[in-house]
């Protein structure tokens, strides 16, 4: 199923043309863009997405690929699918659900409101060039994210493999008691909060004040300039 070049402040529902890859608008005034598919929702070579609405695309246990250049979607998105691969030129406020690796790439500020990634090999790739904002955050292996501003979190992050943490010259604030990360942490930043309501080991580079804490037992390695 292809996705091609829509330009989308009205609903989109899935009314195709004989060519399966077009999807026609209605009601205008409820803005939403929704296609829900049994096999992969892939993006058109070439194809623009736009939508200024809320989004839900939902893949069932396939694929959902968003990557061409230039693509921007600027309300609420809401991703199902098995590998998700996301990326938009602006702001991004997302909820992810996958069974198998994701990717969410912002060239401005994202938000994770939630991300329930469930495989038990299935990372999470997050990337920002402005502030990041983490909800409730369910990973299954690994957690990367790279910002280039701020990270915070507004809910507990549940990790169970190695975290790698890099918003250089920014803070990194993930002070929530409940959080748990199950393998090693580490944090390229200019401060850090980091908080494991369990055992914590952690790899931190940074270059003003810092603050570990952990629910049991504590490694910590790293470096600590400024």
């Amino acid at each position: 199923m292809f996705c091609r070049a829509i330009h989308a402040l009205p609903t989109f529902r899935p009314g195709r043309s004989r060519s399966s890859d077009r999807y026609q608008a209605s009601n205008p005034r409820r803005a939403k863009f929704r296609i829900s598919a049994p096999g992969p929702i892939v993006q058109s070579p070439g194809g623009v997405l736009k939508v200024g609405a809320t989004t839900a695309l939902d893949a069932g246990d396939a694929a959902v690929t968003i990557t061409q250049a230039g693509s921007e979607l600027a309300g609420d998105i809401r991703l199902t699918g098995g590998r998700i691969d996301l990326e938009s030129a602006s702001a991004v406020v997302i909820e992810v659900d996958a069974s198998d690796d994701a990717r969410i790439q912002s060239n401005s500020s994202l938000t994770i409101k939630r991300a329930a990634i469930v495989g038990a090999a299935s990372d999470l790739r997050l990337t920002s060039g402005g502030a990041m904002t983490l909800g409730d955050v369910v990973v299954g292996d690994g957690l990367a994210l790279t910002a280039g501003g701020a990270v915070t979190q507004t809910a507990a992050l549940r990790v169970a493999g190695a975290s790698t943490i890099t918003a250089t010259d920014q803070a990194v604030t993930f002070n929530n008691a409940a959080n748990d990360f199950g393998g090693l942490v580490k944090v390229l930043a200019k401060q850090a909060t980091v908080r494991d309501a369990n055992a914590l080991q952690i790899e931190l580079t940074s270059q003003g004040d810092s603050q570990i804490e952990a629910g049991g037992a504590l490694q910590v390695a790293g470096t600590l300039t400024g």
